[in-house]
């Protein structure tokens, strides 16, 4: 058995820990960011030609649908405003719903490239791909779901691309509203961004270097969920007394 003051300075030990790998996690965060503005800046790369949004997409932005959520299961769900986050798709958010027939027009499916049209000033115009592999979740109209031109741009490029600072500085100033909370994105103003994309091949490459830092943040992620556990079962030894 442990003594006290062992377990005191076990605990110590094990937080800081925790402390050194978070500090990882936010490191890896800055760096994924950078490369994703270094496309938003667009300077560096010369092979890139200049676009509207508009021309990038194979459609119309499309709208989605919401309903009231149930309390009941009900097989079918919607994704709540959460879901999209300044770094993408986060998983999770999902609000049970009657699976109509406008519901069921707005199923998502793994690989759809959402954008948030309506939320708070901070939080408006995030944009993420659905990842999940189900089918029966679909998405709020609070959102609206871009279809890129396979043969321009590959939609994990165009979503790292307009999840770069210029990219984030362009939709928050086109978000409009009267409400304080609640800003919304126009579609007109929405298919007007600029934007700048290299070749494919030019993608690819950024792609594979943006996948190797995410695979490494995984891995301190990973490691940052074992040293929390770890420091609450110190923590809680060391208030049993050992």
């Amino acid at each position: 058995m442990l003594r006290q003051k062992e377990l005191i300075k076990l605990c110590r030990a094990a937080y800081e820990c925790v402390q050194s790998i978070e500090q990882a996690c936010q490191a890896f965060g800055s760096l994924i960011q950078a490369q994703k503005d270094v496309l938003g800046d667009g300077a560096s790369l010369l092979k890139a030609k200049e676009y509207l949004l508009s021309a990038l997409l194979v459609r119309s932005p499309e709208s989605g649908c919401s309903a009231p959520p149930k309390d009941a299961s009900t097989g079918h769900f919607v994704l709540g405003l959460a879901s999209l986050s300044r770094r993408g798709y986060v998983s999770g958010d999902f609000k049970a719903v009657e699976p109509s027939s406008k519901m069921l027009a707005a199923r998502l499916t793994p690989g759809d490239l959402l954008i948030s049209r309506s939320n708070t000033a901070d939080r408006v115009g995030y944009v993420g791909i659905f990842t999940d592999e189900r089918n029966d979740v679909s998405f709020p109209d609070t959102m609206m779901r871009l279809k890129p031109n396979p043969f321009l741009i590959d939609p994990r490029y165009l979503e790292a691309l307009m999840q770069a600072t210029p990219a984030r500085e362009y939709l928050m100033r086109i978000a409009a509203g009267t409400s304080a909370s609640m800003k919304k994105i126009n579609r007109a103003n929405l298919l007007n961004m600029p934007l700048r994309v290299p070749p494919l091949e030019d993608q690819r490459v950024f792609l594979a270097t943006l996948g190797t830092l995410r695979k490494a943040m995984n891995a301190q992620l990973e490691r940052l969920e074992t040293a929390r556990s770890f420091a609450r079962k110190a923590a809680a030894t060391a208030l049993d007394g050992g």
